[in-house]
């Protein structure tokens, strides 16, 4: 606007407002400068979108959709084999690497998503156990042997692959998904042997996977299938009603070697991870050692209708002598269950051992021969096992020597027997060894002993006792006088042992006497009351009474060594 002429023209003001127009341009021009515009980036967020919000986990979805799309792919080569276009040998080979292929995916891919490599790890399984089943079962486009060859394949590519990786929830998948094939297979095609060799070797394959922990989880369901496989075959090929239609005949030869192959895996398996890298023997070692050796040496026997007892009780004592020296030597200062359970199998082996190739006659003396070598080399070398162990053969010689028959007869009435050499073998190793127990050095252990040995040694003695009464009179002994008779031995007994611990400070005696109380009031309630009369069942009342009011007052003086 053009200033009027009559006002005169205010240059001062209009430079003033000049000056104010170009600071506040400056002004911009410098903020400008300072506050450049934020560059736009991929992890940017606008301000209108709100605060920074942390970026979601891995989407689990996309890695299913793929495991989806892999199994339309396996059904597309199952339509495939169906429409006979193709060999069905050949569809079978690419759809075996066609699921070797998603296993490679599996194992590479769990370290950046876990939940893609189990899915897909999933699908490979999927793909594979109903290709082989019907491979087998409906195209027979692969004999048994063949299926059961690719299922250990498939199990050692999975555990070549996790073991680079450590991948266990893939060995898991793959695991058991074979093992249930194989179990499968073995059932539906009658066809045992292939598939028998395959739990096997599946067992075999988790056992050295599990050096590197991530097969660790896998070696019970393992072990129960492989146990399984074996059980089944010696079933069948044992069954009473004969073989099974579908099923097909296997040799002798072939079943004993299956059965020593379960064996030798475990017994491997278990002297590698205890003797050579000394780790200590677990639950599952324990329970699956008795469980091979039963289904080895079990299946052998009755498989040879007891012919192989000979052999099999050889290769028993061959173990029972190298579990003890294992044992006493090896794990000497090692964890004290190695120590124990590998003594442990020896003496257990060893007594199976006598049983297979010894006489029955002859056991009695053997074990009671053991039972005081044993029980001298552990009072005088202190190895309480060998202490234990010497009870163990003493229960053992007792059982084979007619003694609990003898009680047995003490309780129910029965006519008397001779006495037997057996008998008297027991009842002089039981006092040989309660003698060791005697002058070895206080323990646990040895108290232990000393009390089984002097209880064997009372029971051995007073049954000896009666049987040579019941000799020297003979027919004149009535059923009456026969539980007197018995009455008046336990009596004594009682006192004996009663009155030798109170003097000598042995209260495991003590004890035998107060048992040997018990066992008379038993008697006297089972066998006295029904077949005494009344004389003789007042003299058996009066001794028992005598009994009860001297023993107590007998255990309750101070012991004088």
């Amino acid at each position: 606007m053009k200033p009027r002429e009559d006002e005169p023209l205010d240059l001062d003001h209009l430079r003033e407002e000049l000056h104010q127009l170009a600071r506040r341009v400056d002004a911009l021009e410098h903020r400008a400068v300072e506050r450049p515009e934020p560059v736009a980036t991929a992890n940017s967020v606008p301000a209108a979108m709100g605060p920074d919000l942390p970026l979601p986990a891995a989407n689990p979805i996309p890695a299913a959709g793929r495991a989806v799309l892999g199994l339309a792919g396996a059904f597309l080569l199952r339509a495939l084999a169906e429409s006979g276009a193709v060999s069905s040998l050949l569809v079978v080979a690419v759809a075996i690497l066609y699921a070797a292929t998603w296993l490679v995916f599996s194992v590479r891919t769990r370290e950046q998503n876990a939940f893609a490599g189990t899915a897909y790890g999933v699908t490979a399984a999927l793909i594979l156990a109903p290709l082989l089943w019907e491979a087998t079962v409906r195209f027979h486009a692969l004999p048994p042997a063949a299926t059961a060859a690719i299922l250990v394949a498939f199990l050692v590519l999975s555990s070549v692959l996790a073991w680079s990786k450590i991948s266990a929830a893939v060995t898991t998948v793959t695991t058991l998904s074979t093992l249930i094939a194989a179990i499968a297979l073995m059932v539906q095609t009658g066809d045992l042997v292939p598939f028998a060799l395959a739990l096997l070797g599946i067992a075999c394959v988790i056992e050295a996977s599990a050096a590197k922990d991530h097969a660790q989880n896998m070696r019970v369901p393992a072990a129960i299938a492989a146990d399984f496989g074996i059980w089944l075959l010696l079933y069948v090929m044992t069954r009473p009603n004969g073989l099974p239609e579908h099923y097909k005949p296997v040799t002798v030869a072939a079943c004993v070697a299956l059965g020593a192959l379960l064996f030798a895996l475990y017994a491997t398996a278990i002297v590698w991870r205890t003797v050579a890298v000394r780790q200590t023997v677990g639950i599952f070692e324990i329970v699956q050692s008795v469980a091979v050796f039963v289904l080895a040496a079990g299946g052998a026997l009755r498989l040879t209708q007891g012919k192989a007892a000979s052999a099999v009780g050889a290769l028993c004592a061959i173990a029972c002598a190298a579990c003890y020296f294992t044992a006493f030597m090896r794990f000497a200062d090692s964890p004290r269950r190695n120590h124990h359970v590998f003594a442990s199998w020896g003496a257990g082996l060893g007594l199976v051992a006598c049983i297979l190739i010894l006489p029955e006659s002859e056991l009695t003396l053997i074990w009671s021969a053991a039972a005081v070598l044993t029980t001298l080399a552990g009072t005088r070398a202190s190895l309480p096992t060998l202490v234990i162990h010497g009870g163990v053969y003493l229960f053992a010689a007792a059982l084979t020597s007619g003694l609990p028959g003898t009680i047995l007869n003490a309780f129910t009435g029965a006519a008397l027997e001779q006495a037997t050499l057996a008998l008297w073998i027991v009842a002089l190793s039981a006092a040989c060894c309660y003698a060791a127990c005697y002058s070895a050095t206080h323990s646990r252990t040895t108290a232990g002993m000393s009390f089984l040995s002097a209880l064997f040694a009372a029971v051995s003695f007073g049954a000896l006792a009666i049987l040579v009464a019941g000799s020297f009179i003979g027919a004149k002994l009535t059923l009456s006088l026969l539980a007197t008779t018995r009455t008046l031995v336990t009596c004594a007994l009682a006192l004996g042992f009663a009155f030798t611990g109170s003097r000598t400070g042995r209260n495991e005696l003590v004890w035998i006497g107060y048992l040997a109380i018990a066992l008379g009031t038993l008697k006297l309630i089972l066998e006295d009351f029904r077949q005494s009369n009344p004389v003789a069942l007042a003299v058996s009342l009066v001794c028992y009474g005598a009994l009860l009011i001297v023993v107590p007052k007998l255990s309750g003086k101070p012991s004088q060594s």
